[in-house]
């Protein structure tokens, strides 16, 4: 199994202490680190000496590209794959001058941040006018095509470079390796099939899910079936990022994981399911909790196991519905 964590709120001074690389030495863990272009124009230096620093303390480390937040949000999508793969191109000259390359490449492909935020907080007749505009926005096999392209072509960019990708996607996806399509990726702009990244990492959070008023259980459910459908596509390519973990350091995100404990059931749903690369978020959580290294051991100790309660009724219906969704987005493409 590989482990993996995010990391978005430590600076890059923080991440080079000594505890912490110890502690990601220790486990095993493989660090993905935020970089933004005025990130790197204010702090280049110390992201190097971070870089550095972890090679030499046996940590495996991610540059986690993210373009600077002009409203539309940092991710990767089909609209943005020109800038962003630009940028990216850029840490790969930068770091290969600088003799300080780095194994991985993290490339977050989201829907727009706009949209996104329109998405989650309708509701009712409003849900389904922003879906109706949505569609009508986003649905584009040739533009989908095209960018998965351009996509195609940074893979093979980053595979030259010496590195290797992991896709960070949203679990929606997994209704695209369930059924073969390519719909929910084009709905949501995110190449992720018609791209051969060398892994791929479906966001559940299930803290989030559960917090949304679904009970544990519910989420659990869904994040089965979401992981089953990344195994039987990507095979020991699939990963699943959880989250979040321990409190939120600024208190601008919702409550993540209280404990460890509280992680295992949906861990051991993910291995029960076959996914064998598990990443967690965020890193600032699990530092500043009251036992860092339980998270880490949690992952490292569980043993597979599927949803104590089984796919409950409300986690079969979501993913089926996930599948009539796909079918009505086809008439549009």
């Amino acid at each position: 199994m590989k482990l993996w964590v995010w990391s978005e709120r430590l600076s890059y001074g923080e991440l080079g202490d000594e505890a912490v690389l110890e502690l990601l030495h220790r486990y095993e863990v493989t660090l993905g680190v935020q970089v933004t272009p005025a990130l790197r124009a204010r702090d280049g230096d110390a992201l190097l000496a971070l870089i550095r620093r972890a090679a030499d303390a046996g940590v495996a480390l991610a540059l986690w590209p993210l373009l600077d937040d002009d409203g539309a949000g940092p991710w990767a999508c089909e609209r943005n794959v020109g800038a962003f793969g630009d940028f990216v191109g850029e840490l790969l000259d930068w770091t290969a001058a600088e003799n300080a390359p780095v194994p991985w490449i993290a490339v977050d492909l989201q829907l727009p941040r706009q949209q996104a935020e329109r998405y989650v907080n309708a509701s009712g007749l409003g849900w389904v006018f922003q879906i109706i505009r949505l569609m009508r926005s986003n649905l584009s096999r040739k533009r989908f095509m095209a960018a998965s392209a351009e996509f195609q072509r940074l893979q093979t960019r980053i595979a030259d470079y010496g590195a290797r990708t992991m896709a960070r996607s949203l679990d929606h996806v997994a209704t695209d390796l369930a059924t073969g399509g390519i719909v929910w990726q084009d709905f949501l702009e995110t190449p992720v099939t018609t791209v051969t990244w060398d892994r791929v990492a479906l966001t559940y959070y299930g803290s989030l899910v559960s917090g949304g008023g679904l009970t544990p259980a519910d989420a659990q459910g869904l994040l089965y079936q979401v992981c089953q459908a990344a195994q039987a596509h990507y095979g020991d390519r699939a990963g699943v990022s959880l989250g979040l973990c321990g409190a939120s350091p600024g208190g601008d995100e919702p409550p993540g994981y209280a404990t460890p404990a509280d992680l295992q059931p949906d861990v051991a749903a993910a291995l029960a399911a076959g996914v064998q690369d598990i990443a967690l978020a965020d890193l600032a959580g699990i530092v500043r909790s009251l036992e860092p290294g339980a998270w880490f051991d949690i992952v490292r100790t569980c043993e597979p196991a599927p949803p104590a309660a089984g796919v409950t009724e409300w986690a079969r219906r979501s993913f089926d519905n996930r599948k009539r969704m796909a079918r009505i987005f086809t008439y549009f493409q």
